[in-house]
């Protein structure tokens, strides 16, 4: 079949080239469809019953990670000046900057000190009305004193817009939905952040900015840039090291337009399948371009290998292809295989990443197969000065000393290699599987830093959220369960993690002290005769401003649900099921005391929910769903190694060696103290496919010299001398292009880039070492002389039907 192919390709290379150019054409019209995407991946399925109540909450009470928050803090300078937020002139700069932001499109709603409501009763109309304290700017500091009077006397809003020390105050912008889904939302969060820079900048102040919008819309602003970045520096380091390999221009631009043209067929493929690229998807292109390198390497060294036989350029390639077809298709198989597995998962991004990685792999291969021998051919034949590599001193001397090695100092080779595997398994018990909201970002950045400022003076920015079911209509006029919800957040105030809370309980509390005159020492849950009259003149503002108050989105329209809203720090997946679990101990008390006489049923209840919890419990979903994605992965490439040899002996040896580097790079995890996470997660499943490629093509030649009638000893020496060269080279280069990756200011693509390169080095050592000292004692003397797959490429290569030129 290859020498059929090797024959098909020399004859029809002009045509096969052409037909290459405008699939390009083609492919590259196609990734224009290609976006990043403008909202977090989905992750958990939509049948989670967790995930179920979360849509629910939504839809009872909107969006709750739409707000971005950001934090104004006093310069030293200004606080020793005896500067604060009260004075005229820095409360009327905020006040106008508050309605340039509310004036923006897709801006719902501006909250700070000056766009505060006071709660009255109207005694005329019979009525509460809410009135802004601040509904013009300030005339003199007189008036500005009176607003932070007036504001201090509010306990609804204490702790909530300036922290205990009055050192720090909130401006918060509630967005649109709808445009938090779209690449709007960039120009708008840019517009929100000069307005708010240029305030602190005039006042000595300086800005904090958060919140889940600015967070993805400053993570997704980044992935462009940087995915612009690693396709260029592959494209780069891919170039150099061919160059310092084989030391001709031809080996260097031929493959790197055969890689660009596999860039360009992958962007295709994001817009062909529809999907948008993220964080995730978005290492699929500069991970081809390393990916296709191997095979071109493989390719390029065994053609110059045979044309120093034969001196004949065509023959050359014709027996490279005969010789390397099937190997680099299974080495391309098991890698793109390995993708696959993540498609069976239930994760969106990994179904993504799964399939287009699977298709970028195999469309790269066919392109490989087809230029490097078609290019290769219209070439002059390389020059004997193109040929020193294969003679290299440095390399020969690697090879030797392997050798000597592999022959001589087998019991050390696996006394070290039990050695490591212990102290792996002992690193790996140390392991953690931890995540953050941030934790994709380093310390150093300023968003992280300002995430730090948040928590510190505010308790966190991250959405926190409690539904409770009254289970009735009119559940929430009864004062039996108004003080459920009181309790119940006096319980979650003892959470340092979370910060203040509000609920309807609230709203009622600040209705009481507005009926009795505004004293708020009358902040409190009414007696049941009031809470009648409360409800009466409740009713009668319906309409008014409140729509667009913090009191519409704290009830539903039936007055049978009630939200519990706070924020919370960003305490990473570990400590999230700790918090909740000892919470919804708490408020179990509460809503199932044991006292009450009421059928379970007709009992309130309550759901911890919001974007918190669903995005952590989402990593941790992601990690699970890659642990048996990476077990489908050495599934499948033992059964394609099984049918490549049809030998279980040489598919466990060869599986062996793969392995120990992976538990080798989860131990030196667990002893650097380097989370678990979806990011380092993935590289398992990467590099075990990857690293296998060395073993098919170190035993590929083994098993040819074994038919050849070389013994075991003889057939492994052969074998490291025949693909050596290509196993070093390749791993160099696969090794320098995921190190590219280690600049990143994503923690997921640094951890890819530094962990994949570990596993890839150690990889090497195994395959080059461990894996023929373990032929060398383990296999069998007398060759199996069953049908393998492999044995219909190692025939004798016929001579062509036909001319070739």
């Amino acid at each position: 079949m290859w020498t059929r192919l090797g024959d098909f390709i020399i004859r029809h290379r002009i045509s096969s080239l052409v037909f290459i150019g405008l699939l390009t054409l083609f492919m590259g019209w196609q990734g224009r469809k290609a976006e990043l995407l403008q909202e977090f991946v989905k992750v958990i399925p939509a049948d989670d019953p967790e995930y179920q109540e979360y849509l629910k909450f939504k839809a009872t009470f909107g969006e709750d990670g739409n707000s971005v928050i950001v934090g104004l803090s006093l310069s030293d300078s200004a606080r020793t000046a005896g500067h604060t937020f009260f004075e005229p002139s820095f409360l009327n700069d905020l006040w106008r900057t508050s309605q340039a932001l509310d004036s923006l499109e897709y801006v719902d709603r501006v909250l700070n000190l000056t766009q505060v409501y006071d709660l009255q009763r109207d005694d005329a109309a019979q009525r509460f009305q809410l009135s802004r304290l601040m509904p013009s700017e300030l005339t003199s500091p007189a008036e500005a004193d009176s607003l932070r009077r007036r504001l201090l006397n509010l306990p609804f809003y204490r702790g909530l817009l300036i922290n205990a020390d009055f050192s720090a105050t909130v401006v918060v912008v509630s967005l649109d939905q709808r445009v938090l889904v779209t690449k709007s939302k960039h120009s708008l969060i840019r517009a929100i952040e000069r307005q708010l820079n240029d305030l602190a900048a005039r006042h000595q102040m300086r800005a904090h900015f958060s919140g889940v919008p600015f967070i993805r819309s400053y993570i997704s602003q980044k992935l462009p840039a940087e995915l612009g970045l690693f396709v260029c520096l592959a494209a780069l380091v891919t170039a150099i090291a061919l160059y310092l390999f084989y030391r001709s221009f031809y080996a260097v631009i031929f493959p790197m337009i055969l890689l660009g043209i596999a860039t360009v067929c992958t962007f295709g493929l994001v817009g062909i399948l529809g999907y948008k690229l993220s964080a995730i998807t978005g290492l699929i292109p500069p991970i081809i371009i390393i990916l296709g390198i191997p095979p071109c390497i493989y390719m390029l060294s065994d053609y110059h290998r045979e044309y120093v036989k034969t001196g004949n350029k065509l023959m050359s390639i014709r027996a490279m292809i005969h010789r390397l077809g099937l190997v680099t298709f299974m080495i391309n198989a098991n890698t793109a295989f390995g993708f696959l597995t993540l498609y069976f998962t239930n994760v969106v991004p990994l179904k993504e990443f799964g399939m287009l990685a699977f298709l970028s792999t195999l469309l790269t291969y066919l392109l490989t197969i087809f230029m490097i021998p078609g290019i290769f051919s219209l070439l002059p034949p390389p020059s004997a000065k193109r040929l020193r590599y294969l003679d290299s001193r440095i390399i020969r001397w690697m090879i030797e000393r392997t050798q000597h090695i592999v022959q001589h100092q087998r019991p050390a080779i696996y006394g070290l290699a039990v050695v490591l595997t212990g102290l792996s398994i002992w690193g790996m018990t140390r392991l953690q599987a931890v995540s953050y909201m941030v934790d994709d970002l380093p310390d150093s950045d300023r968003i992280y830093s300002d995430l730090r400022f948040m928590e510190k003076n505010f308790d966190g920015v991250m959405p926190f959220e409690v539904v409770v079911d009254t289970r009735q209509r009119n559940g929430l006029r009864k004062l039996s369960t108004l003080r459920k919800l009181d309790r119940a957040q006096q319980v979650i105030a003892n959470y340092p993690d979370v910060s203040r809370t509000l609920s309807f309980a609230d709203a009622i509390k600040w209705s009481r002290q507005a009926y009795f005159g505004g004293d708020s020492a009358q902040y409190s849950l009414p007696i049941a005769d009031e809470l009648v009259v409360l409800d009466r003149l409740s009713r009668r503002s319906r309409g008014e401003a409140s729509e667009r108050s913090v009191l519409s989105t704290l009830v539903d329209s039936t007055y049978r649900y009630a939200r519990i809203t706070g924020l919370m720090r960003d305490v990473g997946s570990q400590q999230m099921p700790v918090l909740l679990k000892s919470l919804n101990t708490d408020l179990d008390a509460i809503f199932n005391a044991a006292d009450d006489p009421r059928p379970a049923a007709e009992r309130a209840s309550f759901t911890v929910t919001g974007t918190t919890k669903i995005f952590l419990k989402a990593n941790d979903y992601l990690i699970s769903n890659l642990f048996w994605s990476l077990i489908a992965t050495f599934l499948i490439v033992g059964v394609q190694m099984f049918i490549l040899f049809n030998s279980a002996r040489i598919m466990i040896l060869s599986m062996v060696p793969n392995l120990i580097p992976l538990a080798m790079t989860a131990g030196i995890m667990g002893f650097l103290s380097i989370e678990l996470k979806p990011s380092t997660a993935l590289i398992y499943g990467i590099a075990f496919g990857i690293a296998i490629d060395n073993s098919i093509h170190f035993l590929a030649s083994y098993r040819h010299t074994r038919r050849a009638g070389l013994s075991i000893h003889q057939a492994v020496l052969e074998s490291l001398e025949h693909t050596g060269l290509s196993v070093i080279y390749t791993s160099v280069v696969l090794f320098v292009g995921f190190v590219i990756f280690s600049p990143s200011a994503f923690g997921s693509t640094r951890a890819l880039g530094i962990l994949t390169s570990v596993t890839l080095l150690i990889a090497l050592f195994s395959n080059l070492v461990l894996l023929p000292a373990l032929l060398m004692t383990f296999d069998r003397e007398k060759l199996d002389t069953s049908a393998a797959l492999i044995d219909d490429e190692e025939a004798e290569l016929p001579p062509p039907t036909e001319p070739l030129d």
